[in-house]
């Protein structure tokens, strides 16, 4: 296998190769991404604290008895 390193922005979705690589245009290729820490977006809270935290307000809702929360179906 031959490797290249170069460095370079996606944009829509595309990674654009330099010309100098012309040669492995329309080739298949093994792709390897490597981003700066400090540049990568900070993820975002956990989905359940964030839903325990602000929970979703129904006008329907009706807990569940018992009975239905250990009822096999």
């Amino acid at each position: 296998m031959y490797a290249i390193e170069f460095e370079s922005f996606v944009k829509n979705n595309l990674l654009k190769i330099p010309s100098q690589y012309k040669d492995f245009y329309s080739k298949k290729v093994k792709v390897i991404l490597m981003i700066e820490e400090n540049t990568f977006p900070k993820h975002k809270e956990n989905f359940i604290l964030s839903l325990m935290s602000k929970p979703i307000k129904s006008l329907n809702f009706t807990p569940l008895e018992r009975d239905e929360i250990y009822e096999r179906g």
